[in-house]
């Protein structure tokens, strides 16, 4: 069987997620873990956002996604506020698992697949005291083992830092 989306660069997700990453102390290379569920919020349907009017005329894939790989941090500290402010520049790279659930296929209904790919990323955070907030720019491309769909490509960011923010639970920097 083979299935052919008509509008397949028109899809707008919502994202949420949490994760970690890992920086020995004074050390520069470090580790990340992630977990991220993807919402299809029907962005090529106005009317049908979220699903709502259900059933929506069209499919959805939505994402359940683990990451895990390799982070870059470099700190720069304000002279003014010594170790209670500094920004940070992360680049990333990190392997990708994901569970993609596809609502209506036509012909045969929903199904699940499995995914795998790869994700690199840009994050600047500025971080007070403990407390964190940036802004993050990703690229993540997704090959489907099983089903109609071959693979899935994002392009995110996020624009207001606060939908970005977190906690420092490590030693105090830099």
């Amino acid at each position: 069987m083979e299935y052919d989306n008509p509008n397949p660069l028109k899809s707008l997700y919502v994202a949420i997620g949490v994760g970690g990453r890992y920086f020995p102390r004074n050390g520069s290379h470090g580790a990340l873990a992630q977990i991220e569920y993807r919402e299809d919020v029907g962005a090529d349907d106005p009317w049908c956002l979220f699903g709502v009017p259900s059933p929506c005329p069209r499919s959805r894939l939505n994402f359940a996604v683990v990451h895990g790989g390799y982070a870059y941090r470099h700190t720069v500290a304000s002279s003014r506020a010594p170790n209670r402010r500094f920004w940070a520049f992360t680049p990333n790279v990190s392997f990708a698992a994901a569970s993609v659930t596809h609502d209506s296929v036509p012909d045969s209904g929903p199904y699940r697949s499995p995914a795998l790919g790869a994700r690199v990323g840009f994050d600047i955070d500025l971080h007070v005291k403990r407390f964190l907030f940036g802004w993050s720019v990703q690229y993540e491309g997704l090959k489907h083992i099983d089903g109609p769909v071959d693979s899935s490509q994002f392009f995110a960011w996020n624009v207001i830092p606060v939908f970005r923010m977190g906690v420092d639970l490590g030693p105090s920097r830099p």
